[in-house]
């Protein structure tokens, strides 16, 4: 858990929401864009998030729209 997780977004645009590490916890909710990197540790590597919607407009780098989330996390042998 020591290491970040990384999230590249590409294509449309969404509302990403993010809490604590329990559910009750208040959340908070921020736009990601076609390009944008998000990056995770610390205390927020466990925080419960997501995508809260996807966002009406154009979709840079997909062709046809959509929403593409690559999501980047080290996993390591016990």
């Amino acid at each position: 858990f020591g290491a970040p997780i990384v999230s590249l977004s590409l294509g449309a645009s969404c509302l990403f929401r993010i809490g604590g590490t329990s559910r009750t916890e208040r959340t908070r909710s921020f736009r990601l864009h076609a390009g944008d990197a998000l990056v995770l540790s610390g205390p927020a590597r466990l925080a419960f998030h997501g995508v809260a919607r996807i966002l009406p407009g154009p979709a840079p780098f997909m062709e046809g729209g959509g929403r593409l989330n690559l999501t980047l996390r080290r996993v390591t042998a016990s």
